[in-house]
């Protein structure tokens, strides 16, 4: 059928006047019912904000999506012509003339970010969609099965629970931080009124908290919120806790932890404390239980001064320093009825708490959930009573203690990414800040209280009660090895498991080859970006913990073309939109924790880390057609191009970070600092510190070879044997694998977790193209391949002059990006000029 006669067809039969009440064969059948059809695509997958029916949105235009899956699998060119998209208050109503929405008949190929464009949506709405489309030939594909999302607490008049906390206090000095802090269980008894229809909880806790219900977990998420500026908005969760009540007595609960609000004091690298540049405070819930019953009526039980308290049996917890668990203090059924609660006492409404946070808003970002269990492949007794758990693979997450013992035995257990050559555990690849040492008063470099080497510990001390198992919940680490101490008798290698952990981001797009080194490369890549994944995309899952914006510049192309990060680099935007200092200039680090390098102005970031942001904005329009994000953070980015633009002599940009941690010698600095951007030592160095690292430091003075071993370990000449993953090494970390000699051309290899190559030091960064061939030694120029875009940098693993290698073996040429069509997105599951695009 021509387009041109299916469009008059489609006008007489009434197809386009949908919206106004007509019916086609689609309309009569039931809304679940699929009928045959002769379109030659169907569509499937059906996702709201990205998202598979989810609950608590808070946007008041959703936007729907779905995929297009070909009848005929060996067909190719097959294109959507037009959609149909209708939503109602329940599913019976999709048939006939839906209550809420009618798109009516569409002529587009778009299948992303389709808005609603219906009745006004309120608080907890519920709504059911389906959508049907037109292939090339005009041929119309039945009804999708119906998808159904719900919205969240939209104004702030619909919390009527209030913060609460055990109404401790904030310590005296900075010592205090560091002495025993129990984190706080929270419960409340309530009793149902009759048979439940639904049931929702929404909630939000800050730094960490875990919901509780009936002496259940309410859902698999861990580390909740996702970590963000807090003084800006405060992400909830919303759960259907349905299934989970029980005619009579129920009981909610909550445990607290410290997170991101309530970190130590540390001074990271003896300079900068965390807690001088975020917001923070002591340990507090937010939490609405909505049951509405059968027969319509609504109980609510929010969090106010009937809730209850008592220290738990978490000592201390620590994102960096790690967990300290005492068995002996747990009370066993506290989170369900039955229990004897009269020791416990009223829990304390934190009053100011609203004034100095940001809004509630739903969490947009999938969260943080055990991925992967992981066993040890081998258990050695290094010295009495110390053994060494080999994991076989570095990863981010938890390990998992299993033990019986005699009540009050401690046991340790330390994590390392590396081993000492006599078999004891190296943890300083992974010591916090790079806290190693004490200074010359004999104070750790990390500040009063501090301990002297800020590793990576969990503490459990048994209850005596059998066999007693162990998962922490509000600290992770970054690690391979474990040093387990302290436990009674010996270990077998089912005494620890392997808990990774990282935001569940969803697997889009796959690679494999004839080259096993390849595919090797693939699975590490992979493997070392979920290990980076905490709600902020982490340089590493120990030291820092911090999101970077260089890093994503270097992997948000990878990562793309391997994971639905639709919704997680929308969050990372905002973080560097919302992080923007005063003049609106960028920051190195999204939330912002104080780290800056030389600039034009206090606390902004260098250039490369600062493009973050306008990147994965442009990023997130092309890949997954997100036009929001751009609107929304446009004058943000808009401001940042015009300051250098204001301050570039000639568009050069002048400075930056340098060489940062080079294994040469840093160039000496030939500029006054501006006053706030750096903090100036007597000689005349800033406060990126030009020493080298620790690590290079232990080596042997002048000894590249000791060099190497110190970062690589002595004797793994290829690094996938010694570190499949390497969550921990930060790609400025690499080194070169062999030497330069003269004559010779640029040595191809570097170990490292794959930072992009673009010319960021200040006297290189020149938009100059120079042609194949020509002289292009110093100062050094961008040589891009033929038929680049000369205006966008290269970005790519090591990516060299002239040369473009991708980080993964998914990364892509830009050419190639340039070259597609507008409408060629990841969202886009269809075949289209031979090309089968990932999904959202």
């Amino acid at each position: 059928m021509r387009r041109r006669d299916f469009l008059r067809g489609a006008l007489a039969t009434g197809v386009v006047g949908a919206a106004a009440g007509q019916t086609s064969n689609a309309h009569a059948a039931s809304a679940g019912t699929a009928l045959q059809s002769d379109a030659a695509i169907i569509p499937v997958r059906l996702r709201c904000e990205s998202f598979r029916n989810p609950l608590g949105l808070d946007v008041a235009q959703p936007r729907m999506a779905w995929q297009l899956q070909p009848v005929d699998q060996d067909a190719r060119g097959l294109r959507q012509l037009a959609y149909q998209v209708r939503v109602a208050s329940a599913p019976e109503l999709l048939v006939g003339r839906p209550d809420l929405w009618d798109s009516g008949f569409v002529e587009t190929s778009e299948q992303l970010q389709v808005e609603y464009a219906g009745a006004d949506l309120a608080s907890r709405a519920r709504c059911f969609w389906q959508v049907r489309v037109w292939d090339a030939e005009g041929e119309s594909s039945a009804w999708s099965r119906p998808s159904h999302w719900e919205m969240g607490l939209l104004e702030p008049s619909d919390w009527e629970g209030s913060w609460i906390g055990d109404g401790s206090k904030e310590p005296g000095s900075t010592e205090g931080h560091y002495e025993e802090d129990p984190a706080p269980l929270l419960r409340r008894e309530f009793e149902l009124g009759g048979p439940v229809a639904h049931a929702r909880l929404y909630a939000a806790g800050l730094g960490y908290y875990e919901l509780r219900l009936n002496g259940e977990k309410i859902s698999d998420h861990v580390l909740d919120p996702a970590w963000t500026s807090f003084d800006k908005r405060v992400p909830y969760t919303s759960h259907d806790v349905t299934a989970m009540l029980q005619s009579g007595d129920n009981v909610m609960g909550a445990m607290l932890g410290n997170g991101w609000y309530n970190p130590l004091p540390m001074q990271m690298w003896g300079r900068i404390n965390i807690r001088e540049h975020m917001i923070t405070g002591r340990p507090r819930l937010i939490a609405q239980l909505e049951v509405t019953y059968e027969d319509g009526s609504r109980q609510t039980v929010g969090t106010d001064e009937e809730w209850t308290h008592h220290p738990g049996p978490i000592r201390r917890n620590s994102v960096y320093l790690g967990e300290e668990y005492d068995a002996r203090d747990a009370q066993p059924g506290w989170d369900a009825s039955g229990f004897d609660a009269s020791a416990w006492s009223a829990a304390v409404a934190v009053a100011d708490a609203s004034d100095a946070l940001g809004p509630l808003r739903a969490q947009d970002v999938p969260p943080i959930r055990i991925t992967d269990r992981i066993e040890p492949v081998s258990v050695n007794e290094i010295s009495s009573g110390i053994f060494i758990f080999d994991m076989g693979q570095n990863f981010a997450g938890w390990a998992r203690l299993r033990v019986e013992g005699p009540p009050g035995v401690r046991v340790r257990m330390r994590f390392g990414e590396l081993l000492y050559a006599d078999g004891r555990l190296n943890p300083m690849t992974a010591v916090a800040g790079q806290i190693k040492r004490r200074s010359a008063d004999g104070i750790s470099v990390g500040g009063p209280g501090a301990p002297e080497v800020a590793e990576q510990l969990d503490t459990y001390t048994l209850s005596g009660n059998g066999i007693e198992i162990y998962t922490p919940r509000f600290t992770f680490h970054g690690f391979r090895y474990v040093e387990v101490s302290g436990f009674p008798g010996r270990p077998g290698t089912d005494a620890l498991e392997g808990l990774r952990l990282n935001t569940d981001v969803e697997s889009v797009g796959e690679f494999s080859c004839a080259d096993e080194t390849l595919n090797e490369i693939q699975s590490m890549v992979q493997w070392t970006l979920l290990s980076n994944l905490f709600s902020v995309q982490s340089d590493c899952p120990a030291r820092e913990k911090f999101q970077y914006g260089g890093d994503i510049v270097a992997t948000s192309e990878m990562a793309t073309l391997n994971y639905d990060f639709s919704n997680f680099y929308a969050k990372a935007t905002r973080d560097h939109g919302e992080a923007a200092r005063e003049g609106g200039w960028l920051t190195e680090t999204a939330p912002f924790v104080g780290i800056s390098a030389e600039n034009y102005a206090p606390d902004a970031a260098p250039i490369g880390w600062g493009l973050a942001h306008p990147l994965l904005a442009v990023q997130l329009h092309r890949y997954y057609g997100d036009r929001r994000i751009v609107e929304e953070q446009y004058d943000t980015a808009k401001r940042w191009v015009d300051n250098y633009a204001e301050h570039a002599d000639g568009h050069i940009i002048d400075r930056c970070i340098s060489d940062h941690e080079s294994l040469d010698p840093r160039p000496d600095g030939h500029r006054p600092l501006p006053p706030g951007c750096a903090v100036d030592r007597e000689d005349g160095g800033d406060s990126r510190s030009r020493r080298r690292p620790d690590s290079i430091h232990r080596a042997r003075d002048g000894d590249r070879r000791g060099v190497r071993r110190s970062l690589l370990g002595s004797g793994n000449r290829r690094i996938r044997s010694r570190h499949p993953g390497v969550p921990g090494h930060r790609a400025h970390h690499g080194t070169r694998t062999r030497r330069r000699t003269p004559g010779s051309r640029r040595p191809h290899g570097r170990t490292g977790s794959g930072r992009a190559w673009w010319p960021h030091r200040g006297r290189h960064l020149r938009n100059e193209v120079s042609p194949r061939g020509t002289d292009t030694r110093r100062p050094r120029r961008r040589r891009l391949r033929d038929g680049a875009d000369p205006r966008v940098p290269w970005m790519g693993l090591h990516a060299r002059p002239g040369r473009h290698h991708p980080v993964g073996a998914l990364g892509v040429q830009r050419q190639h990006l340039l070259a597609q069509p507008p409408d060629v997105r990841l969202g886009e599951r269809v075949v289209l000029q031979g090309h089968r695009r990932p999904s959202t």
